[in-house]
């Protein structure tokens, strides 16, 4: 009885170190939303979005944050990626100031401007389904690039407030908690975790096999 009673038990802790292996490399995969190269070569890794609310007094926009990373051969370049439907002027400066009064300024290296379309929206008035046309609207991506210096104070620190130039001035949102800090780290840690453990190299030698 004894005997069944211990199997049992390590058969459960097994099961169960089983199911927390699976969870993890589901959370692993599900952080990283691109992995791939460009024309020249650079292996780009990008983190799935996360979204902040950040306003100048009122009503909050939504911005959504990504961990990029650019690695070629001789070097591994990492970034901050915001995107937002609100416009992100081509100057843009970034502030990250931690709980003990550190500032990260960052100024953006890029903004692209972009139209999609939103999805269709559809309503129904009596026995009548209208539907109207879908609006075309600018996504604005910005790319902010992160020192070393940067990415320690990050790791270290408790950031507690972001501020974000806007074509009005400028938008922010503090927090008590750590929310950004936690997700960057994380989002850092799996980027470069896939850069190192994962080797994807997709691309063919033009002399393979000549």
């Amino acid at each position: 009885m004894c005997f069944q009673l211990l199997l049992m038990k390590k058969i459960v802790a097994i099961l169960w170190l089983l199911s927390c292996s699976v969870i993890a490399l589901a959370q692993s995969s599900q952080i990283i939303d691109y992995d791939g190269f460009t024309s020249d070569g650079t292996r780009q890794v990008m983190s799935s979005s996360r979204t902040f609310y950040l306003s100048n007094g009122a009503y909050g926009t939504k911005y959504y944050f990504r961990i990029k990373a650019f690695a070629t051969n001789n070097d591994t370049t990492y970034a901050l990626v915001i995107s937002s439907y609100s416009s992100i002027p081509s100057n843009a400066e970034l502030l990250l100031k931690s709980e003990s009064g550190d500032i990260v300024s960052l100024i953006a290296n890029n903004v692209t401007v972009s139209e999609v379309e939103q999805p269709t929206h559809s309503y129904l008035s009596g026995n009548t389904i209208t539907t109207m046309p879908s609006p075309k609207m600018n996504y604005y991506i910005s790319v902010f690039k992160l020192s070393m210096s940067d990415i320690q104070l990050i790791q270290r620190k408790k950031i507690t407030k972001i501020r974000l130039s806007s074509s009005t001035g400028y938008v922010d949102i503090s927090y008590k908690r750590d929310y950004f800090g936690r997700w960057s780290r994380y989002a850092i840690e799996e980027v470069h975790s896939r850069l190192v453990n994962v080797k994807k190299d997709t691309r063919q030698d033009i002399y393979e096999g000549f």
